[in-house]
């Protein structure tokens, strides 16, 4: 997730791609690589849990990048508030 966020704050928040993000992000793409080696040859027999995973990553960082770019009014634990009332009204709701 800090990899999507990090390069949707680029895009969207026109921050710099400096080289010690340039540095973070290939060593966490590294240490991704290295927690997943094992695992590559199972994504070819599962890739829809693989893309899950990766989507779920993305709507995150962009939620997250999302709640940086907007200038809210109220405060982080009304925020906060909503939120989670919100996300609970959804997962209640069934499918």
């Amino acid at each position: 997730m800090p990899v999507w966020a990090s390069l949707f704050a680029v895009l969207l928040l026109k921050e710099k791609m400096n080289s010690s993000r340039l540095i973070g992000l290939g060593f966490g793409l590294t240490g991704l690589a290295v927690l997943l080696g094992q695992d590559f040859r199972v994504l070819g027999t599962a890739p829809l849990g693989a893309a899950f995973m990766l989507m779920a990553a993305m709507s995150n960082a962009a939620g997250i990048v999302f709640l940086k770019y907007f200038r809210w009014t109220i405060s982080t634990f009304n925020l906060t508030g909503w939120q989670l009332l919100l996300g609970a009204f959804r997962l209640s709701s069934g499918p």
